[in-house]
């Protein structure tokens, strides 16, 4: 039950941020800091998707808890859709939670994943971010554990996502 206090203070204290700050930097950062440390997700990323270009330029990245530089990436010319060009094109989610229900959900959608750094996932939460029916880019923390979220926590990470939309 403490968990799930402290989760609940830590969303009250990221929506705060949320509406009293107008710098996406500074509020990235307040959210890769909860994910980090207490969601126990060592790998990050939002991207913003610019539809007139086609372009989904990444504004932040850890991986492994090192930030980390991603270039952007022009879905159309993707022979394959990586992770986060399937959730902005097909807008839902893509979630697992161990190796073989990643292996199951890339094979059956045609999926090559863009791994970034040294070690790749084995749980993730990759979702849109939409607001007024757009895509507005994708949410992604992941980790190198199998399992690390119960079913509470991945709502707390949808409604992370939910806010950093509406702030976009």
């Amino acid at each position: 039950m403490k968990k799930d206090i402290d989760l609940s203070h830590d969303l009250l204290e990221i929506s705060q941020v949320l509406s009293q700050s107008f710098d996406l930097t500074h509020l990235l950062n307040c959210i890769w800091e909860f994910v980090f440390q207490k969601l126990q997700a060592p790998i990050f990323f939002v991207g913003l998707y610019n539809e007139q270009t086609d372009k989904l330029n990444f504004e932040i990245a850890y991986n492994m808890g090192v930030k980390e530089d991603i270039k952007p990436m022009v879905l159309h010319k993707q022979k394959k859709p990586s992770i986060a060009s399937y959730v902005i094109t097909h807008r839902e989610p893509l979630i697992w939670l161990d190796a073989n229900e990643k292996k199951a959900i890339i094979t059956k959608k045609k999926i090559e994943p863009k791994r970034f750094g040294a070690k790749p996932s084995v749980t993730a939460y990759t979702c849109p971010l939409e607001f007024d029916n757009k895509v507005l880019g994708v949410f992604s923390i992941q980790s190198d554990q199998p399992n690390v979220w119960d079913e509470q926590e991945t709502q707390y990470i949808e409604i992370m996502a939910n806010l950093l939309s509406i702030t976009i």
